[in-house]
């Protein structure tokens, strides 16, 4: 790939497209699937796409990202692979493990979207709210607040 085209392919990869999609945008249409497996597998080691999925991750390698930068990233990439997953399937189509597959990915990004990824059940984001406005309550009365 073109220093470009390795770019290019970073950006899909980093927008959650698989790579042995991604990289069927810089194929020919009459590739077979293994051939296009072991294509994108040397794709993705290209040096030219190592360092454009750098400069998207930060511009360091890495391993010299903190970790919360790598867990950042790595969530960021995930929720797009979720996305893509929901984009590129349609719930009709897909068989009972594929729509519990779509069933998983939808609840995961609406709790994103929500803002309440990672942060326990309802019952569990009620009782610390419910713990919270007590203890604000508790201070307000004791002229602490």
């Amino acid at each position: 790939m073109s220093v470009e085209e390795a770019q290019e392919f970073a950006k899909i990869v980093m927008s959650g497209v698989p790579t042995h999609r991604a990289v069927r945008y810089f194929t020919p249409l009459a590739m077979d699937d293994d051939d296009i497996r072991d294509f994108s597998r040397a794709c993705y080691a290209q040096s030219e796409v190592q360092a454009a999925l750098q400069l998207l991750s930060g511009g360091v390698p890495w391993q010299s990202l903190s970790k919360e930068q790598r867990l950042s990233i790595a969530l960021d990439k995930h929720y797009a692979e979720l996305a893509y997953f929901l984009w590129a399937n349609n719930y009709a189509d897909l068989d009972g493990a594929g729509k519990q597959k779509a069933d998983t990915c939808r609840q995961a990004l609406d709790a994103k979207v929500a803002g309440t990824a990672g942060k326990g059940n309802a019952m569990e984001r009620f009782y610390e709210d419910l713990l919270k406005q007590y203890k604000l309550g508790a201070v307000a009365k004791i002229g602490l607040a």
